[in-house]
């Protein structure tokens, strides 16, 4: 969106102004011959007006014109930074005074910063729905991303290049530009209210902070870097007077009708739970970044430049959670599960980082970071998003204002403690493996064992007891793995510490209710609010007294000529500035369309080229299978003409089996007629033998016959009864 492009920019330059001196930051000191002291307060002024003034802009923000308030505050750190660039300048060739000069000028540019990163947020809540929230805000995470990782990179190139005094000049056009974008393409709805300054509480607030700070910050140091012990008097009075002002701050807070810090907004479970835990982001996300360089220069022995680099998994981590969740969510609607999962993601990432040492493969360590910039990128934006969507849209600044202070201070808090550790630890491992190497004594030349080996070891030996951070690269080898372990193992451990805050940003997020995103602009839910207010009263010009009684009263002020005047030429020139706009993105919109229908006509082309290939293809093959069709036809017909010709012989072979098996039959009948006519004939023959055998026996006399009869009848058995011709020829 071209609105917000202006507040893009303005963000960019902040965070590549303020890190481009890190780099160059040790030799300006040393140019201006500052002291430790010194250096010292060039950090901590940074920090401490940064996160007190964090809060108050936010506040200013829903009294006043957001957008002036986002021109101002770039226009403060403008000054601020140019400003502390002519440090070079003060005081002749002894440069008195410079430092302060360069301390007090990075107090004003911290205060621009402060207002840049509350109001940036407030902005983009004002004219993008929370539904629509997510993306952009991960936009402006990759961009954070890229300036604070582009930053340090580009003031190595610039002291070295052009001087370290252009470090604070390059700020200049990118501002004038972020200037020109915000004041054209940035249109905000300010919808003015009853609201007043809280003046004591902005007062109870700086100067409680402020000393909660600097004790944080000195204590524990010694005298030489501006420090105090933590049992000093300085200490002790530091800290009560602290703690007195914070108490009267949080009081004063809770019974004010307009707090700078919103107290009340904690009974809120979404604000309470998303403040805590960006107390926690901001520890791991500043504690550890600033510790990770000092692992790979001091752990690693990397350069500055190649320890820039070597954070680019943090950063591409950090982009990749900031972007593409955001635009998860804005495409669903749905944030807890992501915001819960990075919170897994950075515990993990902690702990991983808690097993580095000196010699941990480098792999392993960008895994490491990476999984921090993962889940870093992914809920540092989103917190700010979810406590919008519960805020009413009248406190929205002090309510972004109010996390992205929680988040300052525990950054601060946290880098100041770790450090505290950090040496605490770095010290005892030293003084350990130191003592485990020197301990061995060589009699004859009375001296330990690691001089008369590496008589080199001296000049390293003498490096360590002048209290300075060495150069790990100078050290020869048995004092620099000593060095380089200390470090690592020490670092370690300071990452091993912040696991349990992670753990509850991790439960807070969990218990963060799960309200759904709104898809109204903050400007859209006050214009609602008070149209609802003005609906329930009766118009005036339809008799009603409503509106008079308030215009007499005082409530509603009408506005006089010139003020309607203004008004309406305002009016005329925001909507000539949209009919603008809507005319560029109407020519934009027909210059894709062309190039869309380009595009299309080139594909259509290239689709009508592979068709005509196709059909050449399919032609060819619809040939081929017609040649085929025509023989298959062909030896079809000469199969069937063969069938034909089969069924032919078959029913001529029948009829001949027919006819001869017919006539086989006829044969058969007639020899069987034969057969049974000679049978009968044979028979007659028979029965006239027996007639004329009976005949002839009829003759004989009866006397012979009788006997003789007797006895054949007794001799043989009787003879059944052979037909007569009549008996056989009955059926």
């Amino acid at each position: 969106m071209l609105s917000i492009s202006g507040l893009m920019a303005a963000m960019f330059t902040v965070l590549v102004s303020s890190t481009v001196v890190a780099t160059p930051m040790p030799e300006i000191v040393a140019d201006l011959h500052g002291t430790n002291t010194e250096y010292t307060w060039v950090l901590v002024a940074a920090f401490l007006s940064m996160t007190v003034s964090t809060p108050i802009w936010g506040k200013l923000s829903d009294i006043f014109n957001r957008k002036l308030m986002l021109q101002i505050g770039l226009v403060v750190f403008v000054i601020g930074t140019v400003a502390a660039g002519f440090s070079s300048q003060i005081g002749g060739d002894t440069h008195e005074g410079a430092m302060s000069w360069l301390i007090g000028w990075r107090l004003v540019q911290s205060v621009g910063t402060g207002g840049l990163m509350a109001l940036g947020q407030v902005v983009i809540a004002d004219i993008i729905s929370p539904r629509e929230r997510g993306k952009y805000m991960g936009i402006m995470g990759a961009v954070m991303a890229v300036g604070q990782i582009g930053g340090p990179l580009l003031g190595g190139v610039i002291a070295d290049t052009w001087g370290w005094e252009w470090c604070f000049y390059v700020c200049v056009p990118f501002a004038v530009g972020a200037f020109i974008l915000i004041q054209t393409t940035l249109h905000i709805t300010q919808i003015k209210g009853s609201t007043k300054i809280d003046y004591l509480g902005s007062a109870l607030i700086i100067s409680g902070i402020s000393l909660l700070l600097i004790w944080i910050s000195l204590g524990g140091k010694t005298p030489d870097s501006g420090g105090f012990a933590w049992d000093s008097t300085q200490s002790i009075v530091m800290a009560s007077a602290s703690g007195v002002l914070i108490i009267a701050t949080v009081i004063w807070e809770y019974f004010a009708k307009e707090p700078i810090i919103p107290i009340r907004l904690f009974a809120q479970r979404t604000f309470a739970l998303a403040s805590i835990a960006s107390i926690a982001v901001g520890v791991t996300m500043f504690g550890t970044s600033v510790f990770l360089s000092q692992y790979l220069q001091l752990a690693r022995g990397f350069t500055p430049t190649h320890s820039g680099l070597q954070t680019l998994p943090m950063v591409l981590g950090s982009m990749l959670g900031a972007i593409v969740v955001g635009q998860l969510i804005s495409r669903t609607g749905r944030w807890k599960k992501y915001v819960v999962g990075g919170g897994v993601v950075l515990t993990a990432g902690l702990y991983v980082m808690s097993l580095i040492s000196y010699d941990t493969e480098l792999w392993f360590v960008d895994l490491g970071m990476f999984l921090l910039g993962l889940g870093s990128g992914v809920l540092m934006q989103n917190l700010v998003l979810v406590v919008q969507n519960s805020l009413p849209p009248r406190l929205l600044g002090a309510g972004s204002g109010a996390i992205a202070f929680f988040r300052s201070l525990g950054g601060t808090i946290g880098v100041s403690i770790l450090g505290s550790v950090l040496g605490t630890q770095v010290a005892s491992k030293m003084t350990d493996g130191m003592g485990s190497i020197m301990e061995k004594i060589n009699k004859a030349a009375g001296a330990p064992q690691l001089l008369v080996d590496h008589p080199d070891c001296a000049e390293s030996l003498k490096a360590l007891t002048s209290g300075q951070v060495p150069a790990v690269n100078d050290l020869c080898e048995p004092v620099r793995t000593v060095v380089e372990s200390a470090y690592g193992e020490s670092i370690a451990f300071l990452f091993l510490l912040v696991v349990p805050l992670a753990i509850v940003t991790l439960v807070c997020a969990i218990f963060l209710p799960n309200k759904p995103l709104s898809r109204k602009t903050a400007s859209e839910q006050i214009e609602e609010e008070l149209g609802a207010e003005l609906s329930a009263l009766e118009p005036a010009e339809r008799g009603g007294s409503g509106f008079n009684e308030l215009v007499a009263t005082g409530a509603i002020t009408l506005p006089d000529e010139k003020e309607l005047a203004a008004a309406r030429a305002e009016h005329r020139k925001v909507r000539r500035m949209d009919e603008r706009d809507l005319a560029e993105q109407v020519v934009r919109s027909r210059e894709k369309a062309e190039l869309t229908l380009a595009q299309a006509e080139l594909d259509a082309q290239h689709e009508a080229g592979r068709a005509r290939v196709m059909i050449e293809e399919l032609s060819g093959a619809l040939a081929q299978a017609r040649d085929a069709h025509a023989q298959i036809e062909a030896q079809f017909a000469h199969a069937q003409s063969a069938l034909e010709a089969f069924d032919q012989r078959l029913n001529l072979l029948s009829d001949k089996v027919v006819e001869s098996e017919r006539r086989e039959l006829e044969q058969r009948l007639e020899r069987l007629d034969a057969e049974r006519r000679e049978l009968r004939l044979q028979g007659r023959h028979a029965a006239i033998d027996q007639l004329k055998a009976h005949a002839a026996e009829a003759e004989k006399p009866a006397e012979a016959v009788e006997p003789e009869a007797q006895q054949d009848a007794q001799a043989q058995p009787m003879q059944p009864e052979q037909p007569t011709e009549a008996g056989a020829q009955r059926p």
